[in-house]
């Protein structure tokens, strides 16, 4: 367990995470996330095949019971874009450097 004395934001909190990490892969939930149930072992089962690519879900507004409201999106870097698919990598380098 990583503990902080004081808050130090979420980049450098992040950046602690993933390099106090010993897997091969990292999976990253914020604390207002959701996942559905099989979403991790489906990309995981995508990265087993091609370790050289970036596995991205869409992600989908509810309301606080769990339940859909109807519209979905891609969010990269604090911006919120239209849906994405197939080959993203452009769209996450132009960011300009921004923090996740």
């Amino acid at each position: 367990m990583i503990f902080h004395e004081h808050d130090l934001g979420i980049t450098e909190t992040v950046n602690d995470g993933i390099n106090a990490a010993r897997g091969k892969f990292i999976a990253q939930i914020d604390s207002d996330g959701l996942w559905v149930q099989d979403k991790l072992q489906k990309q995981l089962a995508v990265l087993k095949s091609n370790e050289n690519v970036l596995v991205w879900s869409e992600g989908q507004l509810v309301d606080q019971e769990g339940r859909s409201k109807g519209m979905s999106f891609s969010r990269f870097c604090n911006s919120v874009l239209k849906k994405k698919s197939g080959y993203i990598f452009d769209d996450l380098a132009l960011q300009g450097g921004e923090s996740w």
